[in-house]
């Protein structure tokens, strides 16, 4: 992957942590961006955003897809749709966040014991937020949470029990910046590498309409410049891999 294309996968992601950072409270709102956590088994999760506040811990996974959307918080895959009549399936995205659910609460929990987070903590004082961006329409909203169906900040701002201490809350954000392997364009490359891997070592390399970089979905896309269709991974901009549909 070159320079030019990593920055500019790094840039989308910069600009959805502005948007969040215009419209919260960053005292009240704690924000951490393309975080790589290394687990206890030895593998790794990557989490695109993380929001750390009095009123709970914001998950947020986000699709750069576009097209019609289908799926439920119960089907294992779901369906990208667009009016040509092509379709492409990929992975739950609920369940991909809940293994991001589940890391964080390994990981403050090595660090913060007195936390005592547990599973049952999700949906109380951990949430799952899927962020789907423009471009893409969401047909199925009856089937699927809150967290995927209103927006993340609204999301965020309708939750309002405290559950955590202003201290806790910077005590988490600091050992998630200590803990979390380095990113960015040029010092990430090794934690990006050691991710691939990990991914690798949990799920063998899919054919077909998988990724065979990270395991992920191909989806169809168009290229801006003159409309082409591609396939590429549901996990841009961390998997840049692409697949030309024929």
């Amino acid at each position: 992957m070159s320079l030019k294309n990593r920055f500019r996968g790094w840039l989308g992601e910069r600009i959805t942590s502005l948007i969040n950072w215009a419209f919260l409270d960053g005292k009240t709102y704690r924000q951490l961006n393309d975080i790589t956590l290394a687990l206890g088994d030895g593998s790794t999760t990557q989490i695109d955003h993380l929001i750390i506040s009095r009123y709970g811990i914001f998950v947020i996974e986000t699709k750069n897809m576009s097209g019609w959307i289908f799926g439920s918080e119960k089907n294992a895959q779901w369906t990208q749709c667009f009016p040509n009549g092509k379709k492409f399936r990929f992975q739950n995205p609920i369940r991909q966040n809940y293994r991001h659910l589940c890391a964080i609460i390994e990981f403050l929990n090595a660090s913060m014991p007195e936390l005592d987070l547990s599973l049952s903590d999700i949906e109380s004082k951990l949430f799952s937020i899927v962020f789907f961006g423009p471009d893409a329409e969401i047909k199925t909203p009856d089937e699927l949470p809150d967290g995927v169906n209103i927006g993340p900040l609204r999301y965020v701002k309708s939750k309002q029990s405290q559950f955590f201490s202003d201290d806790q809350v910077d005590q988490m954000v600091e050992v998630i910046r200590n803990g979390k392997l380095p990113n960015g364009l040029i010092s990430g490359a090794s934690t990006r590498k050691r991710h691939l891997a990990s991914l690798k070592s949990r799920h063998d390399l899919a054919a077909g309409d998988r990724c065979p970089r990270c395991d992920g979905q191909l989806v169809l896309r168009k290229r801006k410049s003159d409309g082409k269709e591609f396939l590429g991974c549901s996990e841009f901009p961390k998997c840049r891999f692409v697949k030309h549909s024929s």
